[in-house]
């Protein structure tokens, strides 16, 4: 990963995670995408991790994390399992984490990515609804 912003996307195959890597594309060089994740659509995962260069993704699929590995390019890392976004969601050369999978799945890699300081972009309102009091305590407690 290069200087400028290095950007989490959770969720990535879903509707909102496409428009934002449509979005960072047109950013340039100052925006990089570190690292994608899905629930299961490897196919499309792979896609998006050789479009931009990711050197990590995850699917909380196990048995698809496999089958991504096996047409993943060289030098991405695939995680698996639910704690894998939370991980990634706190990776030290990550600065913004954008939140958009769905239901609570949103909960534990916010609170991780608000624990490590790094910037969140939450396009989950579940997230709020169900844990709102601990997000906001988190919040507080990173200086956000």
């Amino acid at each position: 990963m290069g200087k400028g912003k290095n950007v989490v996307i959770l969720g990535s195959t879903g509707s909102i995670g496409r428009q934002a890597l449509e979005v960072i594309e047109t950013l340039g060089e100052d925006w990089h995408v570190a690292a994608v994740t899905a629930d299961h659509n490897y196919d499309l995962l792979n896609e998006q991790i050789r479009k931009h260069g990711c050197r990590y993704a995850a699917l909380n699929s196990r048995s698809d994390a496999a089958k991504l590995r096996n047409i993943a390019p060289e030098g991405c890392q695939i995680w698996e399992g639910p704690e894998a976004m939370r991980d990634l969601a706190a990776l030290p050369e990550t600065d913004v984490v954008l939140v958009a999978v769905l239901g609570t799945a949103g909960i534990e890699p916010t609170l991780a990515a608000l624990k490590a300081g790094k910037r969140v972009a939450l396009a989950n309102k579940e997230t709020l609804v169900a844990a709102g009091a601990l997000i906001m305590q988190a919040v507080r407690q990173a200086g956000s």
